[in-house]
């Protein structure tokens, strides 16, 4: 089925608490659609920290196989432009690798 997977990726950190929540909605509710369709749907939805996610991707589970590709290099040419912690900076790049591995490796992206 890997040929019939959608990137739906959506960005709500400027959203007000109700706009967030409803583009949340929205994006559970077509990947619902797609999945019934024989997709298999990837959501990314960018999320404040305040906010509920229903998205089975997750900061904490990130794969084994993007960890590796975020460098100690690459975090310490970002730090001075993040106020991140330097575990979190690398947590962000390898969440990097993840999503344009996932957009690669989709049929179509939303």
């Amino acid at each position: 089925m890997k040929d019939r997977v959608v990137f739906y990726g959506a960005s709500i950190t400027s959203r007000s608490k109700t706009q967030a929540r409803e583009i949340i909605d929205r994006a559970i509710h077509i990947c619902e659609l797609l999945r019934k369709h024989g997709f298999q749907c990837h959501a990314d939805v960018v999320l404040d920290d305040k906010l509920y996610s229903r998205s089975s991707a997750s900061i904490t589970n990130i794969p084994e196989k993007f960890l590796k590709l975020s460098t100690e290099e690459q975090v310490n040419k970002l730090k001075s432009f993040r106020v991140s912690e330097p575990q979190e900076l690398h947590k962000e790049v390898a969440c990097y690798y993840w999503g344009l591995d996932s957009l690669r490796n989709a049929h179509f992206c939303l």
